[in-house]
């Protein structure tokens, strides 16, 4: 929490994570795909997470409105305590600072925002963020902490968010349990998922959209 915030850039896929990515979710039931795909990039080797990863996805519908959607990842990097940190910030450290030290701004959740303000997220644009286990509690802790953003909702698996002082204008389905979370979103009530719907290229009513993917190291 105490070096400076890392300066997000574009990142270039290699082809083979290219190859592996599962597409564009086109509904809510499918939606956390994306944050395990982000889980899988900036591994350039196979014991380490060398850069942390997120994706920035913009949704246009017909009447030209953005909405955006923002992916985060989880702990990558599970030995930073022994064999010095990789490069990623959703390393243990981070894990542990958003638990003890909710209320300060980690690397993690600075290099998030820069992030988004360089895609072109404006304070007004309505952003859901998704994500599991530490990309769920970053999840909540960005729509706790960080007012001047429009956060329409959070969607998140696997993490302990119950206790977070969400705001109540910010939709939240949070999963939590071991199998898959597809039926769980499923049964979601109709209503809900049609208001949601709104951030996938599922919706009748979406025109276009922009996947970017940004990435840093630590400082």
């Amino acid at each position: 929490m105490l070096k400076p915030t890392p300066k997000p850039s574009e990142y270039d896929r290699t082809k083979k994570e290219t190859r592996a990515s599962h597409g564009e979710p086109s509904d809510l039931a499918h939606v956390l795909k994306d944050a395990g795909y982000v889980d899988s990039l900036g591994h350039h080797t196979a014991d380490s997470a060398d850069e942390t990863v997120i994706k920035v996805t913009k949704v246009v519908d017909a009447d030209g409105v953005a909405r955006w959607r923002v992916a985060l990842p989880s702990t990558q990097e599970w030995l930073s305590r022994l064999n010095g940190d990789q490069g990623a910030v959703n390393d243990l450290d981070s894990n542990l600072a958003l638990m003890l030290t909710p209320s300060l701004r980690s690397q993690y959740e600075g290099a998030v925002l820069a992030a988004m303000q360089q895609a072109g997220v404006g304070p007004n644009d309505p952003v859901m963020l998704v994500g599991f286990s530490q990309g769920g509690i970053m999840a909540g802790h960005l729509a706790v902490y960080n007012s001047d953003d429009n956060w329409d909702a959070v969607v998140v698996a696997g993490a302990p968010i119950d206790s977070m002082p969400i705001p109540s204008t910010t939709t939240v389905v949070s999963v939590q349990h071991r199998g898959d979370p597809v039926p769980r979103l499923d049964s979601m009530p109709r209503a809900a998922q049609d208001e949601l719907d709104q951030y996938f290229i599922g919706s009748d009513n979406a025109y276009g959209y922009e996947n970017t993917y940004y990435s840093w190291q630590e400082d």
